[in-house]
């Protein structure tokens, strides 16, 4: 709007825009000590541990020959607030065995009220990302165990495709205005032409700051008014540019562009608002920085891909324009600022990505299915489990 025709000026006020901010933070923000929290257990091979608890504590214990196999993830549970664990460890490998334990209740609870109160196993359990989710466990996934992960590369094709296709968007929606423009334009106006971009970019921008508050928004009241999981709204975010693409390949005026590119800024924000929320729940919060840095690597696989394509499409568009005008009036030919034709310049690539969003629709259902069976699966485990604590409780009363 203020500086249309004039790209040293805008790109002037980008660089300050970015930096300014960050310049400031360097100076006013500080961090917020955070209060003393209760420790941490961290349970591996829990197979392996509770065979190994089970014999010390019965005096069968049995020299341990066999190599356990150890789980995809790794969990950290942390201490129940109302009881008092004394757990002595000793290292097996890469496994943490406790070998005594003497669980307390506080001193002042009623003796008689304390045989309705299960107490809780504190042996180590094998359990999955949804159980350790439902048994209010942190999970604790990183390293190798990460890249062996199959919920990590689930999120990185969705990832890749989802804000790979936006990257292409953004980085090619000038081409994209300039060709609408100059079709069937006499009177081909540079600076105009420039208006119609900055209108596709302030949109997206605003559309993209009002995706990252949606999506949150959203994502929290699913979660604690329905308890659903938030893996559930890479459904939205998927549909979101779905439809944004469909637009796309059948808006062929430039005066109608601008509604592809608000659709398209709100799922690319949402999309970079959500994910490191699901990151976080998916594998924990110890090493998120480094998982999401290895999560966020993904749009450079999808992203060069498709702005590969609609450049080569572009290109092969102008190139027989450019043949067509020298034909008709060789010597004479005043070269095109780009492609011609309007959309037909670039709407093969669009086709390509409107077949990846729905691809990934069909990953992210995929991922909601599967996050929400295994949290499930986890609950009804979690009851047997409670209920066969207060039999194993009262047969040790003598009840």
């Amino acid at each position: 709007m203020f500086f249309a025709g004039n790209t040293s000026f805008f790109l002037l006020v980008l660089a300050v825009g970015t930096s300014f901010p960050m310049i400031m933070g360097f100076f006013l923000v500080r961090p917020i000590p955070l209060p003393a929290q209760e420790g941490y257990d961290i349970v591996e091979d829990a197979e392996a541990a509770e065979e190994e608890y089970d014999a010390r504590t019965t005096g069968l214990a049995q020299p341990n020959t066999s190599v356990a196999h150890l789980l995809d993830h790794d969990f950290i549970e942390p201490r129940h607030p109302h009881y008092v664990h004394h757990v002595d460890y000793a290292q097996d490998g890469d496994s943490h065995i406790p070998l005594t334990e003497e669980p307390q209740l506080n001193s002042t609870t009623n003796p008689e009220d304390n045989e309705q109160v299960p107490v809780p196993a504190a042996r180590p359990r094998s359990m999955s990302r949804g159980s350790a989710m439902a048994a209010g466990l942190l999970p604790n996934v990183y390293g190798k165990k990460l890249w062996r992960s199959g919920d990590f590369w689930l999120l990185c094709s969705i990832l890749s495709m989802l804000s790979g296709t936006g990257l292409m968007y953004i980085n090619n929606v000038g081409s994209m205005s300039q060709a609408l423009y100059a079709y069937k334009e006499p009177h081909y106006d540079d600076v105009v032409a420039a208006g119609w971009q900055a209108t596709q970019v302030s949109t997206i921008s605003l559309t993209n700051f009002l995706g990252r508050i949606f999506i949150g928004l959203v994502s929290d009241f699913a979660k604690n008014k329905f308890n659903m999981p938030r893996s559930y709204c890479l459904v939205i975010v998927a549909t979101f540019f779905f439809v944004s693409q469909v637009a796309t390949a059948n808006i062929d005026r430039i005066a109608h562009l601008w509604i592809a590119s608000a659709l398209l800024g709100l799922a690319h924000g949402s999309v970079f608002s959500l994910f490191p929320t699901v990151c976080l729940e998916w594998f924990g919060m110890p090493h998120f920085s480094e998982n999401w840095g290895y999560l966020s690597m993904s749009p450079m696989v999808a992203g060069n891909l498709f702005s590969l394509v609609f450049g080569r499409n572009l290109d092969a568009h102008e190139n027989a324009a450019k043949h067509k005008a020298t034909a008709l009036k060789p010597g004479k030919v005043a070269v095109p600022p780009q492609c011609l034709q309007g959309l037909e310049c670039y709407v093969t690539t669009i086709y390509l990505t409107v077949a990846a969003t729905f691809l990934s629709i069909l990953l992210s259902v995929l991922a909601a299915y599967r996050d929400k069976k295994k949290i499930n699966a986890a609950k009804r485990k979690r009851v047997a489990s409670a209920r066969a604590e207060v039999f194993w409780e009262a047969d040790e009363r003598g009840l």
